[in-house]
């Protein structure tokens, strides 16, 4: 009976010890150095947005895993507007050239469906460098792959993004629909907007017009053979 008693007090304690480990976990396991900026702007507590890849190594990457809908979305651009809050409060804080990147995924570390950064070495966006950007912490540019975009197409009145430069992707036989556009409202602090579309002969100057209709005061760039192209009326 003795011993009957001691197995079950036991498993009360086990019980108790789990449900409290539980309790107190965090609700994504982030290993970083940097725990302060990492609290800050909730990549320990976001509701709908998993923390699905992180790697700190030599350049920050997060994976955002925001499979679940609109408010995941605007979880995941809370989180990105956080992250700039905190490079302005805390200047110096990271490294002159640390490299910040949040991918938009759609479940785990599957191809990108947008992708925010502050710089990039990956030669596809080479052509960044002509805008002659001050180098920041801050997240500067947005690439969105219009392919694969589905919630980011879909305005919502509650998000307003301050980054500068919006990047354009798109491989079909023809451009995207004005509606296509419609999200670039959430970004009306943008500065330039990069064209980089694999479409054949596509009208230039439509594209253009459609994309003033949302932003009036964007400069406009495609990407061309040589670099970027500026649009000019």
């Amino acid at each position: 009976m003795r011993k009957l008693t001691l197995i079950i007090l036991l498993l009360a304690v086990l019980t108790v010890t789990a449900c409290s480990f539980e309790m107190y976990a965090p609700k994504h396991d982030i290993h970083t150095s940097y725990k302060e900026w990492a609290k800050q702007i909730g990549l320990y507590s976001t509701e709908n947005v998993l923390v699905s890849c992180y790697d700190d190594e030599k350049k920050i990457k997060v994976g955002l895993d925001r499979d679940g809908g609109m408010l995941a979305y605007e979880e995941m651009c809370a989180v990105i507007e956080a992250h700039n809050k905190f490079v302005e409060d805390n200047p110096g804080y990271f490294p002159e050239d640390m490299q910040i990147s949040f991918f938009n995924e759609s479940r785990g570390c599957t191809p990108w469906i947008s992708f925010f950064f502050n710089d990039t070495d990956n030669a596809s966006f080479d052509y960044i460098k002509e805008l002659q950007r001050q180098s920041t912490a801050k997240i500067q540019y947005m690439c969105i792959d219009l392919n694969r975009a589905t919630i980011e197409m879909k305005v919502s009145d509650s998000i307003e993004m301050d980054i500068p430069v919006i990047i354009l992707m798109y491989d079909n036989q023809e451009t995207p629909g004005e509606a296509g556009y419609s999200f670039l409202t959430e970004f009306n602090k943008a500065e330039q907007i990069i064209v980089d579309y694999i479409v054949p002969n596509y009208d230039k100057s439509e594209v253009a017009g459609i994309i003033h209709k949302y932003l009036p005061n964007v400069e406009i760039y495609f990407v061309g053979p040589e670099g970027l192209e500026k649009y000019e009326k």
